[in-house]
């Protein structure tokens, strides 16, 4: 999600209904985080997929 649209949301959604959007993306964070601890996958594997999307190559 981009800077914008976070920031519409910030402004223009009240903030009980914005709450519920962030405890979910909260908790699909953590899961990702808690699947790559149990999944036993390589940590340079993870990093160098995070860097190859992050920079809009892979």
């Amino acid at each position: 999600m981009g800077r914008r649209a976070t920031l519409a949301l910030q402004v223009f959604v009240p903030y009980h209904r914005y709450m519920r959007f962030l405890k979910w993306l909260t908790l699909s964070l953590l899961t990702y985080v808690a699947v790559q601890f149990t999944a036993h996958v390589p940590r340079r594997h993870c990093d160098a997929g995070y860097a190859l999307d992050f920079a809009g190559i892979g």
